[in-house]
């Protein structure tokens, strides 16, 4: 089964159960494949066709969800994006994919058709989601990952996490993010359960919502759950209704986890994964919060050293994993991005105990996670270098005083200011890439063979 035979069970078993709540609509299970179906007569009129690659670029988080479905039962890729991608960085994707921009603002979302066919995928590999990440150069890099693949995830999320048709699922983060994806729309809609979606982050808005309609299932990321934390309210917010509240796209920080605790009397349960793989990882002890659990349903999970070779337990080797759920190649490549056992490299080093819990030692890629997302150094590099007056440069990641990764610039620079930098960036770069430290240096430090020293770089 796909995801749409899981939707249309539900329609068909339960029609009048809700599938999403949103604050200007509700909408079953039956008006979901309702819409699905129109959608997808209307997208074969005006000319979508299978494989063809569309970028959904969308704010309104119900809407994403009717466009995202409507699109996968045409049979075409979708390229999610976020709402506030820069216009250089679109273009970019666009020029690599030939894809084309799915028009928003004309779009009929909720408008249904007396007579629409059921859904009917002739493939669940061939079509999916072509989902951006950070590569080792200024290029986009996409995941190829495909319908099964995406079914594979949400049913791995409903098997660990024992999610039913009773579930009330908020996710705080947006639902373009592959945690989200996977975790919210994938594991809801496998399990029939429902899915209440913001557009915007609000931590009292949020704490009302749980409150308000007993959420059961919360998805956040950990920069969302130290807002949360600190925020002030002479309300006393009930959370007494959550049996999860599952904290993703990064680390859990004890501050944060004990706070979270105090206040609203929830323990911070944590998922580890990537956009290439989906979820894979997920503690649900409270007990051992410095771990980030053991591998969730369907996933294998081996720790190997520089060799390759598995280490045993309490050694540390880098985190390697296997799944139906994982990409299945990176777009436009011919190498698979896979060892000779099928098993994908996560770029981390990780120790596991003799329970079985996994804990992450540090990392040997030099991606940057941002709050869950991915900030290339070289791309960074790569628009500084444009900006007159900088000779040479470095981008690096840090870590700041509550414990967060963010991005560093080490500039070489004649006649240029920080602001000039800033703003220059702001134009080229979404949000979360603009170096919150900016370090002007007279050289950058190499060795003999053209490396930068890291250890000479002066703060």
């Amino acid at each position: 089964m796909n995801l749409f035979d899981y939707i249309k069970e539900y329609a068909d078993s339960n029609p009048s159960s809700l599938a999403v709540v949103a604050q200007e609509r509700t909408i079953t299970y039956k008006e979901l494949y309702n819409y699905i179906k129109s959608n997808n007569v209307t997208l074969k009129k005006y000319g979508f066709t299978p494989m063809q690659k569309v970028i959904v670029k969308i704010n309104k988080q119900v809407d994403f969800i009717i466009a995202l479905l409507s699109l996968l039962s045409v049979e075409c890729w979708v390229i999610p994006v976020p709402d506030d991608i820069k216009q250089d960085e679109l273009e970019k994707v666009i020029s690599l994919t030939s894809a084309t921009i799915f028009p928003y603002e004309n779009w009929e979302f909720y408008k249904c058709l007396e007579f629409a066919d059921d859904v009917n995928i002739s493939d669940s590999n061939s079509t999916g989601i072509l989902h951006l990440t950070s590569g080792s150069t200024g290029t986009p890099k996409l995941c190829i990952r495909t319908l099964y693949g995406l079914t594979c995830e949400g049913l791995s999320f409903k098997n660990t996490f024992s999610i039913t048709t009773q579930e009330r699922v908020l996710s705080a983060s947006p639902l373009y993010h592959s945690y989200a994806l996977g975790a919210a729309i994938m594991g809801a809609f496998v399990s029939g359960s429902c899915i209440y979606t913001i557009d915007s982050f609000v931590p009292r808005k949020v704490l009302k919502i749980i409150q308000n309609n007993s959420i059961t299932f919360f998805i956040l990321v950990p920069v969302m759950a130290s807002l949360i934390c600190n925020t002030i309210s002479d309300q006393k917010y009930d959370l007494s209704s959550l049996r999860i509240a599952l904290v993703g796209a990064g680390p859990i920080k004890e501050e944060v986890y004990n706070k979270f605790k105090e206040k609203y009397g929830v323990a911070l349960l944590s998922n580890y994964g990537s956009t290439e793989t989906g979820a894979l990882v997920s503690r649900l002890d409270p007990l051992t919060f410095t771990s980030i659990g053991m591998p969730m349903d369907g996933v294998k999970i081996k720790l190997c050293d520089e060799n390759g070779k598995k280490v045993g337990t309490g050694e540390t080797g880098e985190i390697m994993v296997k799944c139906d759920g994982m990409l299945k190649a990176y777009f436009g490549t011919s190498e698979p991005p896979f060892d000779k056992d099928g098993f994908f490299a996560m770029g981390d080093i990780a120790v596991q105990d003799s329970h079985g819990y996994l804990y992450i030692k540090g990392r040997k890629k030099l991606l940057i996670n941002v709050g869950g997302k991915k900030v290339n150094p070289y791309e960074v590099e790569e628009v500084l270098m444009e900006l007159a007056g900088v000779r040479e440069c470095m981008v690096t990641g840090y870590i700041n005083q509550n414990e967060e990764e963010r991005v560093r610039a080490y500039i070489v620079a004649d006649g240029i200011t920080e602001s000039q930098i800033r703003c220059f960036c702001s134009e080229k770069l979404s949000q979360h890439k603009i170096p919150n430290e900016i370090i002007f240096t007279d050289c950058i430090p190499k060795n003999k063979l053209g490396k930068v020293i890291h250890q000479e770089l002066k703060r």
